[in-house]
C-alpha cells in the first residue's frame, strides 16, 4: 500500500501537466463505467449541449456553421449531432484558426500533428483540462489491463532522442522506450538486453514494431505479462502471436492524435468506448447512423474545448453495438474496426478488399516475414514484400492468384521484394495503402 502510494504521488508530480486532476477524473471514471445506460446518454446530452454552447459562442466557425437553434428538447445526444454537418480534415486544415475558441479562461492550448500515413500532417490543438481527462481515461483503460501506476513499463514507439531530463522522469516514473524505427541489428544489440535487464511488466506499441521485435525472440524468452497494441489495425494472427511469444495478454487501445483516449479493450475483450468523453457515430452509405453495421466513423470530443472536434470523420471503418460485455461496464463496445477508409484494394469488378481480408487469407505464411500491398493505379496492384527463406517465391506467387481471382482479370499484381517494408512518419506500417482519390469504400 505504502508502495503505491509512493507511485501515485510521483505520478502527481512527474506525470505531466494536469496529472493531480487526472488522478481525480480517474476516480470518476470508476463509477461512471457502470452507470446504467440511460444515465451515459443522459451525461453525453449535457456535456454535448455544452460544448456547443462554448463552440458558438466562442469559435468563429461554428458561430458562422449554427445559425439556428439546435432542436434539443426530448432528444438524445446522437440525435441531436445528426443535425449538424460533418468535419472533414479539410475543413481542419482551411479553418484552423477559426476552429479555436477565443475564451479568455483558455489561454494556453497544446497542438498535436497527426503522422500524416494519409498525407498531409493535420495540427489539432487542445486545452490542458481536456488533457488531464484523456490521461484519466488512458488511466483508467491500463486498470482493466491490471496495469498500475509504476509498473515498469517499456515503450516502443516513434521518438527523437530522449533529452537527459526526460530519462529521469521515466527513471522515476519506472518506464524506458526505444525506437519503432530501430533495425533488426539494434533490436538484437541493444533493445533486447536492455529488456531483459529492464523486466518490464508491460511493453506497448504499434503491432508491427512489437511483431518485428517477437520475430528475434524465442517464445517467452522475455515473459511481459501486458501487452498494448495501438497506432495500427491489429489483426486476430497477430495478436496470437505476440501472445505465444511473450506469454502475455494483448490489450487494444484506440485513439488517435486528433481525438485521444476513444476506447480501451477489458480483460473479457471488449473495446470499450470512452463514453463519458466521446461520442462515437457509424455512418452508413447515405450518412444515417447506424449500429451493429460497418460504416465511417465519427467522433465528437466532449473533453477538447480549446479546438472542438464536433462531428469529425476521422477515417476510420467500424462498427459499434448496444451489446452489454460480460465484463458489466454499460460502455458502447466497438464491434469491429477495419482501418482507414483509404485502405482497400478495388477490383474492376467493384470488389473491395480491406486489411481485414488479407491478414486472415494470408496469416499463415511461413516464408514472407512482411507484405505491404499499395494500389498504384486502377489496374495495378504492388506487393512489397521482405522474404524470409527459399520458398518465398512460392508463396508470393500463391498470393498473387489468390488476390487475382478476387480483384478481376485486368488488376496486375506485381510482386516487389525489399529488405524493409517503409514506414510512415509515425514509425507505422500499413498492411494495405489505397489508390488516392479512388472510389469512396462504404
Amino acid at each position: 500500500m505504502l508502495e503505491q502510494k509512493v507511485k501515485t504521488s510521483l505520478f502527481r508530480v512527474f506525470g505531466g501537466q494536469g496529472s493531480g486532476r487526472a488522478l481525480a477524473v480517474r476516480k470518476e471514471l470508476a463509477v461512471s463505467q457502470y452507470w446504467p445506460r440511460a444515465e451515459i446518454d443522459t451525461y453525453q446530452r449535457t456535456r454535448l449541449m455544452e460544448l456547443l454552447d462554448i463552440a458558438v459562442q466562442s469559435c468563429p466557425y461554428y458561430r458562422r456553421l449554427i445559425h439556428d437553434p439546435l432542436k434539443s428538447d426530448g432528444v438524445s445526444a446522437r440525435e441531436v449531432l445528426a443535425q449538424l454537418p460533418l468535419l472533414y480534415k479539410a475543413d481542419v486544415r482551411r479553418h484552423w484558426t477559426e476552429l479555436q475558441t477565443r475564451r479568455r479562461d483558455i489561454v494556453r492550448l497544446q497542438c498535436f500533428q497527426t503522422g500524416g500515413s494519409t498525407g498531409e500532417p493535420l495540427r489539432v490543438c487542445k486545452d490542458r483540462r481536456g488533457l488531464a481527462e484523456v490521461s484519466a481515461s488512458i488511466l483508467r483503460g491500463h486498470s482493466w489491463a491490471e496495469l498500475q501506476l509504476g509498473d515498469r513499463t517499456a515503450s516502443i514507439k516513434a521518438h527523437g532522442r530522449v533529452s537527459r531530463l526526460g530519462k529521469l522522469r521515466q527513471a522515476l516514473l519506472n518506464a524506458v522506450s526505444f525506437s519503432s524505427c530501430a533495425d533488426q541489428g539494434v533490436l538484437r544489440a541493444e533493445v533486447i538486453p536492455a529488456l531483459k535487464q529492464f523486466r518490464p511488466r508491460c511493453i506497448t506499441g504499434y503491432p508491427t514494431s512489437l511483431l518485428g521485435l517477437a520475430s528475434e525472440l524465442r517464445p517467452r524468452e522475455i515473459v511481459i505479462p501486458i501487452i498494448l497494441v495501438t497506432g495500427e489495425m491489429l489483426f486476430q494472427h497477430q495478436r496470437t502471436t505476440l501472445e505465444d511469444v511473450f506469454g502475455g495478454q494483448v490489450f487494444q487501445y484506440y485513439g488517435s492524435n486528433e481525438v485521444s483516449g476513444i476506447a480501451f479493450q477489458c480483460n473479457k475483450g471488449a473495446l470499450h468506448v470512452t463514453d463519458e468523453q466521446v461520442i462515437v457515430e457509424i455512418l452508413d452509405e447515405a450518412g444515417q447512423q447506424v449500429w451493429d453495421r460497418v460504416g465511417r466513423i465519427v467522433l465528437t470530443d466532449l473533453r477538447n474545448v480549446g479546438m472542438p472536434l464536433i462531428r469529425y470523420e476521422i477515417g476510420d471503418l467500424g462498427s459499434i453495438t448496444r451489446e452489454i460485455c460480460e465484463c458489466g461496464r454499460t460502455l458502447t463496445v466497438i464491434k469491429e474496426l477495419q482501418g482507414r477508409t483509404q485502405d482497400v484494394i478495388i477490383g474492376d469488378n467493384g470488389v473491395q478488399l480491406s486489411g481485414v481480408f488479407f491478414a486472415g487469407r494470408f496469416r499463415d505464411l511461413k516464408y514472407v516475414r512482411s507484405y505491404q500491398l499499395v494500389q498504384k493505379d486502377p489496374t495495378l496492384v504492388q506487393l512489397n514484400y521482405v522474404p524470409a527463406g527459399d520458398g518465398a517465391d512460392a508463396e508470393i506467387s500463391s498470393m498473387i492468384r489468390a488476390i487475382g481471382e478476387k480483384l478481376g482479370c485486368t488488376v496486375v499484381v506485381q510482386p516487389v521484394p525489399c529488405d524493409e517494408l517503409s514506414l510512415t512518419r509515425a514509425g507505422k506500417t500499413r498492411l494495405v495503402v489505397g489508390l488516392v482519390g479512388g472510389p469512396a469504400p462504404i
